[in-house]
């Protein structure tokens, strides 16, 4: 008997759980229960979505501001770069500076105290008084025994010297020789 009592109340017992077990079951798996966990786990998404992509926007604006100054930046040397090729595209033209050829000033001589003849200018306000040595003496006027730079490289061209060798003969730039040759040019 002890065995029967004891299946009885085995049978008793696990038809409790089984109906307690069925009752949760259903309670927690019910179209409405579940709806609403499914519910409550697509909003979770939603949210961190949202996050997600609004942080994105975020650096992607300051990346696209950022690329702005760069371009404009861009933009500038560029337009500095066109301007600096236009300048150096462009042949540089030198022109003769035009000269003022001074009026040649008129002189009076007259003979001075111990037979030095003095020479004076006329028609200024100011007479100059210029000493010129008497006829036969052996000082003669101070004249520049030294050749302006222009003379000296017109002088080593007229020899065939090139640019170049103009530069180092005379020790100027090679671009102050240049400019003198081309403000000069040999006449055919």
């Amino acid at each position: 008997m002890s065995f029967a009592v004891l299946l009885g109340l085995n049978l008793i017992v696990w038809t409790v759980f089984y109906l307690v077990f069925r009752a949760q079951l259903r309670k927690s798996m019910g179209s409405a229960e579940l709806l609403k966990e499914i519910r409550i786990e697509i909003d979770q998404l939603v949210k961190e979505l949202n996050l997600t992509a609004e942080r994105n926007i975020g650096v992607l604006e300051e990346r696209l501001g950022r690329l702005d100054v760069l371009l404009k930046k861009a933009d500038q040397r560029l337009t500095l770069l066109a301007k600096e090729d236009d300048k150096r595209s462009t042949p540089l033209i030198y022109t003769r500076p035009k000269t003022v050829v001074p009026e040649k000033p008129e002189f009076e001589k007259e003979t001075g105290p111990l037979g030095v003849a003095l020479v004076t200018q006329k028609g200024s306000a100011r007479e100059e008084l210029h000493v010129v040595p008497p006829a036969g003496s052996q000082e003669t006027p101070a004249e520049p025994s030294e050749q302006t730079l222009r003379q000296r490289v017109l002088n080593l061209r007229a020899q065939g010297f090139s640019a170049e060798e103009i530069a180092q003969q005379t020790q100027a730039a090679l671009a102050e020789v240049e400019l003198i040759l081309s403000l000069y040019p040999l006449r055919a």
